[in-house]
């Protein structure tokens, strides 16, 4: 029995084969709507030998966008990506490429802070995560006063097409979060697609989700975005639910960060554990799930994951289904396949990834 494929279909195949079984550093742009699970995505990423990080951008989604900003912001500085500076005079020109003079490791970008359609976006009704009552070292105001300086004066767009168009090789885009920066930087600049290699995305259910009846809470808070995203001949992964639900934050993992025994760890310690109630009470689970750090496995590693290329559509029109990801497990559809879904992850190195993480972010990160 043949299947004819199409060429993007070939394309999309082979690339993934390259991906799997290639090992060099992949320069990779972090979108993010912090969110505990975001705070240890990027604790990976930072500390990661197999990524190197061109940027951040923050997205309304757990928070609004300035609180998201925030948890980025106190997240760099806890896992060293914010250094010591003597910088203080923010009158000179403000540009892209001058970001390290103030101490920053790479650009902080403030994204979108509503959906591409919707006017009425709140914030989930989750607090900050009670980052403001740990211990958490303060963040300069030089860096602060940049950021918003270099926000101010360009859109978020242009920042995230300049640094990943005039990077030296194609950029992985990782996003955490609702995808409306990533449709409205492929809207505002459509070749910005000749220089991204692929999209990993934590989002999407291939069956329930985890908000409304049957959506997932990232696609959910912007679904026209993601059903552009999903059809924008990028190469698209999606972690969804039913992978992330296996990267359970078990007793042994609790122990594992609390034997550091510092200040550092028990900031960790407090934000693995925040959503354990909720979990509990909701879904019958006794150890919460860690969602967005599988994404950033997956392009540190993606031998860790089984992925199958799926015709996935997302539904933007029924009261009921709003922000559902379909996906055609049996090909029932001729409509071309679009999504690489992982359905499967090696849970247990996966964590010896995130432990090796949190032990060797420790040894720098200015909370001890």
């Amino acid at each position: 029995m043949f299947v004819k494929l199409s060429y993007s279909a070939v394309y999309i195949l082979l690339l993934h084969f390259f991906v799997i079984t290639s090992s060099e550093v992949t320069d990779s742009w972090v979108d993010c709507d912090p969110g505990n699970d975001d705070v240890f995505a990027l604790l990976l990423t930072a500390h990661s030998k197999q990524i190197k990080l061109l940027g951040i951008s923050t997205v309304a989604g757990n928070q609004d966008v300035k609180n998201a900003t925030d948890i980025a912001l106190m997240s760099m500085n806890l896992f060293g990506l914010i250094h010591p500076t003597n910088k203080t005079d923010i009158k000179e020109d403000i540009s892209l490429s001058n970001f390290q003079n103030y101490g920053l490791e790479c650009p902080l970008v403030i994204g979108a802070s509503k959906p591409l359609l919707k006017n009425n976006f709140k914030a989930s009704y989750f607090d900050n995560y009670g980052l403001n009552s740990l211990n958490i070292p303060l963040i300069p105001k030089s860096v602060r006063e940049y950021v918003e300086n270099l926000n101010s004066k360009f859109h978020f767009t242009k920042l995230m097409y300049d640094s990943i168009k005039n990077n030296s090789k194609k950029v992985t885009i990782i996003a955490l979060g609702p995808l409306t920066n990533i449709a409205l930087l492929i809207i505002n600049y459509p070749d910005v697609i000749n220089y991204v290699e692929k999209i990993v995305i934590m989002g999407g259910a291939v069956g329930f989700g985890n908000v409304g009846q049957i959506s997932e809470f990232n696609i959910k808070i912007d679904p026209e975005a993601a059903a552009y995203v999903f059809d924008s001949g990028l190469p698209v992964y999606m972690v969804p639910l039913e992978l992330t639900h296996t990267a359970l934050i078990t007793p042994k993992i609790q122990q594992a960060v609390k034997s550091l025994s510092n200040n550092y760890s028990n900031i960790l310690s407090r934000l693995l554990m925040f959503y354990a109630p909720f979990y509990k009470t909701t879904y019958q689970m006794d150890d919460p799930p860690l969602h967005d750090p599988c994404a950033v496995a997956y392009v540190v590693d993606p031998s860790l994951f089984e992925c199958r290329l799926f015709r996935v559509d997302v539904e933007t029109m029924s009261s009921l289904s709003y922000g559902q990801t379909i996906c055609d497990f049996y090909n029932e559809t001729e409509r071309e396949k679009n999504v690489f879904v992982c359905l499967k992850m090696n849970v247990e190195k996966f964590w010896d990834l995130m432990l090796d993480a949190i032990r060797s972010i420790g040894q720098i990160s200015p909370a001890n």
